[in-house]
């Protein structure tokens, strides 16, 4: 699904196709200090130029799943993603994905 959803991002901003996206069962079990407390669904890693690696956005599964009908999951990750990209590429949500008007 996360797959899916980049391809279309891509295809409506290419610079999505910089950032380098994994899904993982589950976050690490403590939060960094500067996210909030409150349950993970996905978290940034910003580009570290001198290593060579770029942002990345890493969505944790199961955090989504146990939070929504099955029926939301699709709607809830897009989201989840939409907001992650904007902030990597400074951008408002809405204008990179209509649905989050």
């Amino acid at each position: 699904m996360v797959a899916d959803l980049v391809s279309e991002l891509i295809g409506r901003w290419p610079q999505v196709a910089t950032i380098e996206f994994a899904v993982e069962d589950v976050p690490p079990s403590n939060p960094a200090a500067w996210e909030s407390h409150n349950v993970v669904v996905a978290r940034i890693f910003p580009a570290d130029r001198r290593r060579g690696l770029r942002d990345r956005i890493v969505v944790y599964r199961l955090p989504i799943i146990l939070r929504c009908p099955p029926e939301e999951v699709g709607t809830m990750t897009r989201q989840v993603l939409v907001e992650r990209i904007s902030h990597i590429l400074a951008l408002p949500p809405d204008e990179i994905d209509d649905a989050m008007r």
